[in-house]
């Protein structure tokens, strides 16, 4: 027991010093002063059945301060009243367009067709691709922009602030930001084009229109359930400047009002993006379990039998999750239940790799995707 004990010590000692130098190189998207260049930019949105979304999506977007900016909105086939909402909230704003999407063919994933499509009638230097349940800080063009000139930076990528609006959802959905934190090498990442070392989220992908053109866009993977991920890879493979940046100050996500929309959502994706290797979730679920859950009953242990040094583990694992929740918005108090994040971690990726090894396909907004 004293033996596991030093081991996860140096394991999670280890882990602190990581975030820290991850810190030093995934930069606040604030840390540059706004430009005032005013090229056109794109804001391209994807909506199926998001007519919870939609008032205050719309009303979100007129409050953005850039003066130089469209706004196409694609209903994917909803079967709700995503339409009627967006035409009555938009009304004559010529700023906005609204176009209903094509029928899905075969061999494309729904949202990445989606996309395609309003690629295809952008007229913007730069393209802006985010979700229906995202808003943004009236600067947020501004300031990003002023990264991409001042950087090169040809796709601009980052996690949003993912707001309190359900308890069960909150222990989960910011383990996005703290497995990026804990896991990927910002200094390559961030410095080099080595695909391996990327990540992106799909919820705001800020692409330079000549970079996004030259890869071949959303067609290039268009039967993914990855595409941010793989369109990142592939700005790096082509030889262009993908950054991540931490945008949670000016971007925010209302991502999941439900365990039920979670489950599918981390289900679908979270497999795919480890490249479906059983080797690596195997692992990755050993390290989540062994780093991350075992120091709780550790720290109980350590309570009964009154010897505080077995309590240390767990105070760790805590401080990990409270660095990375402080930086991000996160709530610091979800820092305590780091081992039910861990568990729930393990638990989503296990019931991802069964249903890729039996075939099984992913539900996700009435469309059933291998």
């Amino acid at each position: 027991m004293f033996l596991l004990l030093i081991m996860l010590l140096i394991i999670l000692c280890i882990g602190l010093l990581w975030l820290w130098v991850n810190a030093v190189f995934l930069r606040e998207v604030t840390s540059l002063t706004p430009t005032t260049a005013q090229p056109l930019v794109s804001i391209l949105i994807p909506l199926r059945n998001e007519e919870d979304n939609v008032l205050a999506l719309i009303k979100n977007l007129k409050e953005l301060s850039y003066p130089n900016v469209e706004v196409i909105l694609l209903d994917d086939g909803s079967t709700d009243r995503t339409a009627e909402r967006l035409q009555s909230s938009i009304q004559d704003n010529k700023a906005f367009t609204i176009i209903q999407g094509s029928p899905l063919p075969d061999g494309w994933n729904g949202k990445v067709y989606a996309c395609h499509q309003l690629s295809r009638l952008a007229k913007g230097e730069f393209f802006l691709f985010i979700d229906a349940d995202v808003r943004l800080h009236p600067e947020t063009i501004q300031y990003t922009l002023a990264h991409m000139e001042a950087e090169r930076i040809d796709l601009l990528s980052g996690f949003p602030n993912y707001p309190l609006i359900h308890k069960g959802v909150q222990l989960l959905v910011p383990m996005q930001h703290f497995v990026v934190w804990a896991h990927l090498p910002m200094f390559i990442a961030n410095r080099t084009n080595h695909a391996a070392f990327t990540a992106a989220c799909g919820q705001f992908m800020f692409f330079r229109k000549n970079a996004y053109v030259a890869i071949g866009g959303h067609e290039s993977v268009k039967n993914s359930l990855l595409e941010d991920v793989h369109l990142a890879r592939r700005m790096k493979e082509y030889g262009w400047t993908m950054k991540l940046l931490n945008i949670s100050s000016l971007v925010t996500c209302h991502m999941y009002t439900s365990m039920r929309s979670l489950w599918e959502g981390f289900t679908k994706n979270i497999y795919v993006g480890i490249g479906q290797s059983k080797v690596l979730a195997i692992l990755l679920s050993g390290y989540y379990a062994f780093v991350y859950l075992f120091p709780f009953p550790l720290a109980i242990y350590g309570i009964v039998t009154f010897q505080p040094l077995y309590v240390i583990p767990y105070l760790l694992t805590v401080l990990q999750k409270w660095i990375v929740d402080r930086k991000t918005g996160t709530h610091g108090s979800f820092a305590w239940a780091v081992p039910i994040s861990a568990s729930l971690l393990i638990a989503v990726l296990a019931t991802s790799m069964y249903k890729a090894i039996r075939g099984q396909s992913y539900s996700w907004k009435g469309r059933m995707y291998t």
